[in-house]
């Protein structure tokens, strides 16, 4: 019976250690039932990006996040781009438990979707997201890097015809600093195939 009481506080402790920190491998910095906000400036090949972002992480393993990135890039015929996505992820506290106390693991999944005015491009980013928080002090902020390997579903569309589909390897991860409610941090985004390319960013918000 004893054996069987710790069990299961051994369990619902490390599910809760999980859940604690579900979307940092997600690469968001919300806690359980917690919203963040924030925006995003990245720097892709031959143009700008800003946007805005926000994350829900639901009582329990999932979370959900999406956002808008508007994109000023050379060679769009009314100068910019429009970008949506969402996703989901969802909390393995198992695999977590496996590779440390502070780690955050998680399968996830996107929907990206770029309006080229004429033509589009929809991404379905499937991949497996590793993550944690460490404390760099007991009053200080916090640091959570992240790593996301994915399988890039890629689909081009034109307006005239001539659609296209592949699928790439992708590689997104960052790291967020984390005052109080406030957070800030940097990424990168890496596509391969024939245009491999990698994308650099900065992002800041808050949680609450």
């Amino acid at each position: 019976m004893k054996k069987t009481t710790l069990a299961a506080a051994l369990l619902a402790a490390a599910t809760l250690a999980g859940s604690a920190q579900a979307q940092v491998c997600a690469g968001f910095p919300t806690v359980d039932r917690g919203f963040s906000l924030g925006g995003r400036i990245d720097f892709p090949e031959g143009g700008d990006a800003f946007g805005v972002e926000a994350s829900l992480n639901a009582a329990g393993p999932l979370s959900v996040f999406g956002g808008l990135n508007v994109l000023s890039a050379d060679g769009v015929a009314d100068g910019g781009e429009d970008q949506y996505f969402a996703g989901i992820a969802l909390e393995t506290p198992t695999l977590g438990a496996a590779l440390g106390p502070r780690a955050s693991v998680c399968p996830q999944a996107r929907f990206e979707y770029i309006d080229l005015g004429g033509s589009s491009i929809t991404g379905i980013p499937v991949g497996l997201g590793i993550g944690g928080t460490f404390a760099t002090s007991p009053a200080g902020p916090t640091v959570s890097p992240y790593v996301i390997p994915q399988a890039v579903f890629l689909r081009f569309a034109n307006d005239g015809g001539g659609d296209a589909s592949e699928t790439q390897f992708g590689l997104r991860g960052g790291a967020l600093l984390t005052f109080g409610m406030f957070f800030f941090g940097g990424e990168a985004n890496y596509l391969g195939g024939n245009d491999a390319d990698t994308t650099l960013g900065l992002r800041a918000g808050v949680r609450f």
